[in-house]
């Protein structure tokens, strides 16, 4: 028998004396009246949510209890792993309703959005008499042509992959534009956030097959520095992206690292499967935040990460979320998501209304998610600054944002106030979690997506997220001539 606590934004889910078999195994829980460090628990709340939704128990074996008051403490418990590995490979087995639809026993009742279940085209890839393929290759600053290119060849523990869907990002807009200089050299494939199929694999590949649907993870670590013998990888002196600093997914081939490929389960689309790599980034930042039960939490942006990281937020035991925009469009899509308030900073003060929310206390936490395009997203004043307003007295703040905007904080208050800053870069090792929330159902990423091209179409991709209209957000390339086709793709 196994024993946890399990704890969602409307109330604390106990899960109790259900069989290991009925759950999948693979933790032993010890409560604790209380401990010390909030990662703790943290920790096990990710891998039980992740773990026990992937392998629901019936409702049964669950029972609601009361929502805690803000600032109660709540009971705590510690995780010793028994059988790790068994997290890591597990799959979904669970079949979905005739209208595609489903919904795991403890989801919440409200903002719960049900993913809707593509009709997934069939890739093939025939390795013989080939001569070369298509690819949407940035050229210049820019400039993207859509033109013929030779097939990449994997080396020793690497895999061809064949794309479905690339998804573009803030990343991919800075080296268009050329402003990676030093990294980016033209001509490059660019497309980091892809997810396709494996159509070949190299030598002293152990862990791939022909044919495995995946996501990858597009870090690349020295694993030679301090950082990377720390375990920070994502910290890497010399970071590497796939797409960024070599070649990524658009095209109809792509070379990645064995390490870097990650299966993808049926409940599992492959345009959803591309958009693992933005919600591994706000699970990351929620995991360094170290969100504990009743934090009241600020997130400064409801742009693609914005929402990726108010996502994960919800899968914590956060008492409640707020989300600052000037954007009524995405403040939309926050209300929608399950955010519990938004705050239009053009027509609002917004560290006056977080104060209101908080009843003069404070944010426990902020997470500053501002892209360079969004400098003006709390009227007027740098997201930092208006941060360290937010806050409570103790309280935290994560810098998610990468804007190169002065931050403009007033230091003496954050002294005074004794408050924590911690930043998060990229992802570390959340792409299994991840890809087991998004399996049972747990994220609304219909939420994100806001158009559609194919990669003959790349160039106008590009253009339409560059010009940052407000009411876009995750542009996705489909790599396939149409779906359904059997040769769908640009050879």
């Amino acid at each position: 028998m196994a024993r946890g606590v399990l704890a969602d934004k409307r109330a604390v889910v106990r899960w109790f004396d259900f069989p290991d078999n009925q759950r999948g195994a693979g933790f032993e829980i010890r409560h604790l009246a209380r401990i010390d460090n909030p990662g703790d628990y943290l920790q096990v709340f990710q891998y039980l949510l992740c773990f026990c939704l992937v392998h629901p128990p019936g409702p049964e074996y669950a029972e609601v209890v009361r929502r805690p008051a803000a600032g109660e403490i709540m009971n705590r418990c510690k995780v010793r792993p028994i059988l790790h590995s068994t997290f890591s490979n597990c799959k979904a087995k669970r079949e979905l309703p005739a209208d595609g639809h489903t919904r795991p026993a403890c989801a919440p009742a409200r903002g719960w959005i049900f993913w809707n279940r593509r009709i997934e085209p069939e890739i093939t890839f025939d390795a013989g008499n080939r001569t070369g393929m298509k690819a949407a290759q940035t050229t210049a600053a820019l400039k993207i042509e859509y033109r013929e290119v030779a097939d990449p060849s994997p080396g020793p523990g690497q895999v061809l992959i064949a794309p479905a869907y690339v998804g573009i990002c803030g990343s991919d807009i800075h080296a268009y534009r050329g402003e990676f200089e030093g990294r980016v050299t033209f001509p490059r494939t660019q497309g980091h956030e892809f997810a396709g199929r494996v159509a070949k694999i190299g030598p002293d590949v152990e862990s791939l097959a022909v044919g495995d649907r995946v996501c990858i993870d597009p870090i690349i670590s020295c694993h030679n520095c301090p950082a990377c013998h720390k375990g920070q990888y994502n910290a890497c002196r010399s970071l590497r992206l796939r797409g960024i600093d070599l070649d990524g997914g658009l095209a109809g081939l792509a070379v990645a690292d064995e390490g870097q490929c990650f299966r993808l389960p049926d409940e599992i689309n492959y345009c959803d499967g591309a958009l693992v790599e933005l919600y591994s980034i706000g699970m990351h930042s929620t995991t360094v935040s170290a969100v504990e039960p009743g934090d009241r939490v600020v997130v400064i942006g409801a742009g693609r990460a914005g929402l990726a990281v108010l996502q994960n937020i919800l899968l914590t035991a956060a008492d409640k979320v707020c989300v600052i925009d000037l954007s009524g469009y995405k403040l939309d899509l926050a209300d929608k998501v399950g955010a519990d308030l938004t705050i239009n900073s053009v027509k609002e003060d917004a560290v006056e209304a977080v104060r209101e929310w908080t009843g003069g206390d404070g944010a426990d936490l902020v997470i500053e998610a501002v892209g360079e395009a969004e400098l003006e997203v709390v009227g007027g004043k740098a997201p930092v600054a208006q941060a360290v307003e937010m806050i409570r007295n103790g309280g935290r703040i994560t810098l998610l944002g990468q804007g190169p905007h002065s931050y403009g904080a007033h230091w003496k208050t954050l002294v005074w106030k004794e408050a924590v800053i911690r930043t998060s870069r990229v992802s570390k090792g959340e792409f299994p979690r991840v890809i087991a929330a998004m399996a049972a159902g747990r994220y609304d990423t219909g939420a994100m997506l806001s158009a559609e091209y194919e990669l003959a179409d790349t160039a106008e991709a590009f253009e339409l997220v560059n010009t940052e209209p407000p009411d876009v957000l995750k542009v996705m390339v489909r790599v396939q001539e149409r779906e359904g086709d059997p040769s769908d793709l640009h050879f």
